[in-house]
């Protein structure tokens, strides 16, 4: 039909909408309403020279105005994906840390857990060495309470004086010892104990089960 005549239905010929009107529909078909509420919501409009906008607007209730925002899409995506990639950076520094740090830790315990077990393996044997040396000793060896009062006697003092090691537990030195030399061993323990010698060494008679020296 002939620009300006009715079509044939009787209506007004169809026209081509304008590039306003097209770019109102495209708009409109990026709407999204914000929270259930008509009156806000967000818009990708596109400007003339093509430039992609994340819009968004919030009519107010009480006044007849709305409030909108407009940023380039282009932008907002860039500074986006920098905050992005920053935060992932620092998030991947943080776990790098993290890691070096468990695994620091996690060194310095096995090689203290292995500086314990050779520390303990160590003492244990030498235990057993002197544990050994004093049980198979040929000369007289006993470990005394600081009450002087016999706490464990090895065989050779044992047999030297006729007593088992169970007779001579918590036995007082002094009663072992022969009478006439009970003082001077008394002095000698009074100036070790003074610290006027670092180790005493002398001679004195012990008694033996029936008495006798």
């Amino acid at each position: 039909p002939r620009p300006g005549c009715p079509t044939r239905g009787g209506g007004p010929p169809p026209q081509d909408p304008s590039d306003g009107q097209r770019r109102q529909r495209d708009s409109d078909r990026g709407r999204q309403v914000l929270s259930g509420d008509p009156r806000a919501g967000r818009l990708e409009p596109l400007l003339a020279d093509g430039t992609a906008l994340l819009s968004a607007y919030r009519a107010s209730p009480a006044y007849p105005f709305a409030i909108a925002v407009h940023v380039d899409k282009a932008l907002a995506l860039k500074n986006w994906s920098e905050e992005a990639t920053q935060a992932f950076a620092v998030v991947l520094a943080v776990l790098l840390a993290a890691t070096a740090l468990a695994t620091r830790t996690y060194f310095r315990l096995e090689r203290s857990t292995r500086l314990r077990d050779a520390a303990l393996a160590s003492l244990k044997a030498s235990e057993a060495r002197y544990r050994d040396t004093f049980e198979h000793a040929a000369v007289g060896f006993a470990h005394a309470a600081p009450d002087r009062r016999l706490l464990h006697c090895n065989p050779f003092l044992c047999d030297m004086l006729g007593y088992s090691n169970e007779e001579l537990k918590g036995r007082a030195i002094a009663e072992l010892t022969h009478p006439d030399d009970r003082a001077e061993s008394h002095s000698q323990r009074q100036r070790l104990e003074a610290g006027e010698v670092p180790s005493l060494q002398f001679e004195k008679r012990s008694l033996r089960t029936r008495g006798d020296p």
